[in-house]
């Protein structure tokens, strides 16, 4: 699934810059959103109370759909992804992120 996630992702964000209908690619993403929010029916992660690579793979696309405006819900994914962002890996990865050029 972490694949598919993201390859359902990136087409998405194309089409939003370029201005497209993204109707039909939002419905194409709604099965993974479901199959997301079943897996985080189980625990805090997607395998239950472990994290791991499973959530590293999908937390990265999800909060870049979230960050770009094409996911914008409250619920589990929000919460998944407020989890994973507060993981001190992540903190200390955003600590010294090097600033955006341009």
């Amino acid at each position: 699934m972490p694949v598919r996630s993201r390859a359902r992702v990136f087409p998405w964000m194309r089409a939003k810059r370029a201005g497209q209908d993204l109707e039909a690619l939002a419905e194409r993403f709604t099965p993974v959103a479901d199959a997301l929010r079943d897996a985080l029916t189980e625990g805090p992660w997607l395998l239950g109370d472990r994290f791991t690579v499973a959530d590293v793979l999908c937390s990265g696309p999800l909060g870049t759909a979230f960050r770009r405006g094409l996911i914008d819900e409250d619920g589990p994914l929000r919460d998944y992804l407020d989890r994973a962002a507060a993981r001190p890996a992540n903190l200390r990865a955003e600590a010294v992120r090097a600033p955006a050029v341009g």
